[in-house]
């Protein structure tokens, strides 16, 4: 045997022997535990109320939450429009994952919200909304005037700040101010903060006759003499409040007092329209006007007198011309409701014993509708539409809005003349007065 041999034999042998060396053996197992079961029981027993603690709210969220849904028709997945070919988009509304995030707030721990609850009732923070300081229009504010300790002073309601408040302008002139035993900080909505070091403790205060007691902290206010907040309104709820008229209905003594407030001045440029005016007694209306205005409304006295008959005869009386050959119109009635009819009658008893119109055997004849006004009156119309389309239309040039609206260049006052029955103080030439037949349930008439 050569050497190259007696090598290879040799480390083949110590390569088995060392492997076979280092092996491991086979690890023994533990002593199982001895059943303990009471301390089982124990084990299960807690691990139940944790886990049944915990799920609860959140699977009765997440039940209330696929409810929802499946009550508005949407996925319980994806919120979306659900249907029988639907399927779930790769990426949801920021929504959906807002309310699959709320479910999972995990709220504070006890000894949290103690620590909380100390702190906030060592150190108060007073709320201020931004309109007391501002001094801007909000929605949900009203203005009084007042007296606060013989001082006339401008009093905000505002249901966005905590407490009451006064400046210190007008505080420079109140009796009983205290300083507070601690600074308290007063947030503003905006962002801002303020610090209020001294208060006036059951401080009187009046609107409109009506007396208060409220503790009144000091701030440096600049548009406001005085802030009442939630602190006052809380005190008087109940209560109806009409944020748009401004004024407020609180239980005062007994019984309900409306306080008033200040409303909102027009703005300039702004157009105030008159519908109607009615007098009941002319004696009683008594203004004052000049000299020059008087004579006017005497000179013109029969212009705003109510129409009563035709119009006089003039040169300038309408015509109805037809087109060549054109036959009579005749239109059947409309049909109309029984307080309809009941309306229409009314008003012909009236304009036959104005002389307005007449019995007609007018070969012509339209229909009559009735046209509800803004002042909730009825307007009587008389359909003229087919007699229209056989008129000859006048070519008499309309003048251009355009034209008139840059003649009136800057002119801010403007008179408009509301006819009662427009088409009634326009007269007609006797020869096309038969034109005007129409036809109700109860006759033929013309004007």
């Amino acid at each position: 045997m050569s050497d190259v041999d007696k090598r290879r034999e040799f480390r083949k042998a110590d390569y088995s022997n060392t492997s076979k060396a280092t092996l491991p053996g086979p690890l023994l197992l533990p002593v199982p535990p001895k059943n303990d079961h009471k301390l089982q029981a124990t084990f299960n027993e807690a691990r139940g109320h944790v886990s049944a603690a915990g799920n609860r709210p959140f699977d009765d969220k997440l039940a209330a939450l696929r409810a929802y849904r499946c009550a508005k028709g949407l996925c319980v997945k994806c919120a979306e429009k659900w249907s029988r070919e639907h399927q779930c988009p790769e990426s949801i509304q920021l929504h959906v994952l807002q309310e699959v995030w709320d479910l999972f707030q995990v709220e504070e721990d006890t000894d949290q919200q103690i620590d909380n609850a100390s702190l906030h009732s060592e150190q108060l923070f007073l709320a201020l909304f931004v309109a007391a300081v501002s001094g801007k229009e909000a929605p949900k504010t009203m203005k009084f005037r007042g007296i606060l300790q013989g001082q006339e002073v401008l009093i905000l309601l505002d249901s966005g700040s905590s407490h009451t408040f006064v400046s210190t302008t007008v505080a420079a002139g109140l009796q009983g101010i205290e300083e507070m035993a601690k600074p308290v900080g007063v947030q503003v909505v905006d962002g801002g903060h303020m610090l209020c070091s001294s208060q006036v403790l059951n401080a009187d205060w009046t609107i409109q006759g009506c007396s208060f007691q409220s503790d009144i902290r000091i701030l440096p206010l600049s548009h406001y003499d005085m802030i009442v907040g939630m602190d006052w309104l809380e005190k008087y709820s109940p209560m109806h409040i009409h944020w748009k008229q401004k004024w407020i209905s609180i239980p005062y003594q007994g019984s309900s007092s409306l306080l008033q407030g200040i409303l909102p001045e027009l703005p300039v440029g702004s157009m105030v329209e008159l519908f109607a005016l009615l007098v009941s007694d002319a004696a009683a209306l008594k203004l004052n006007v000049p000299p020059e205005l008087a004579q006017l409304l005497d000179e013109f006295g029969a212009v705003f007198d109510p129409p009563s008959g035709l119009p006089p005869e003039r040169a300038c009386d309408q015509s109805i011309p037809l087109v060549e050959g054109a036959s009579p119109v005749v239109v059947r009635p409309y049909r109309y409701p029984l307080a309809v009819k009941d309306e229409i009658e009314r008003h012909i008893i009236t304009m036959l014993q104005e002389g307005i119109i007449q019995y007609s055997t007018s070969p012509f004849s339209s229909s009559v509708l009735l046209v509800k006004k803004k002042d909730k009156s009825w307007r009587f119309c008389v359909d003229f539409r087919h007699l229209n389309a056989i008129t000859l239309k006048c070519k008499y040039p309309v003048p251009l809005i355009d034209d008139f609206l840059d003649e009136l260049g800057k002119a801010s006052w403007f008179t408009s003349l509301d006819l009662i029955a427009g088409y009634h103080q326009v007269r007609l030439k006797p020869e096309d007065a038969h034109k005007t037949a129409f036809q109700t349930h109860t006759g033929h008439y013309e004007f």
